[in-house]
């Protein structure tokens, strides 16, 4: 097993969780996580209309490494993995969760991840 490295992440949001859907996505979440879980260059972006065509150029112009999303097409999902971008679909949990999990380099299409006792 490799160790985990810093990842540039874009994650779909709805609220403060994963997405359910890629291409009915408005807002998303960008940085960068570091394997200590530090994150820099953190912002988070609400696209003027939902569109998965959208997001997969925004993708591609801030130089994402992983995107996390809900269901997504297998066309979007196709076109990203072929322009070198990870995608980790089916996740299922909050922002929190999924950064700590990316951080380790434990998260995995289809995770189901719980927040923190104490209501993170």
């Amino acid at each position: 097993m490799t160790a985990p490295r810093a990842v540039k992440a874009l994650i779909t949001l709805d609220l403060d969780t994963v997405a359910p859907r890629f291409d009915l996505t408005a807002d998303v979440w960008i940085g960068r996580i570091e394997p200590d879980g530090s994150v820099r260059e953190a912002k988070t972006l609400v696209l003027s209309s939902a569109s998965a065509d959208e997001l997969c150029k925004l993708a591609l112009t801030e130089k994402i490494d992983v995107v996390v999303c809900g269901a997504v097409e297998d066309k979007y999902y196709e076109y990203l993995q072929w322009k070198d971008v990870r995608v980790l679909d089916s996740v299922v949990g909050n922002l929190d969760a999924v950064i700590r999990a990316l951080a380790r380099g434990a998260l995995e299409p289809g995770a189901v991840l719980a927040p923190l006792p104490g209501g993170e």
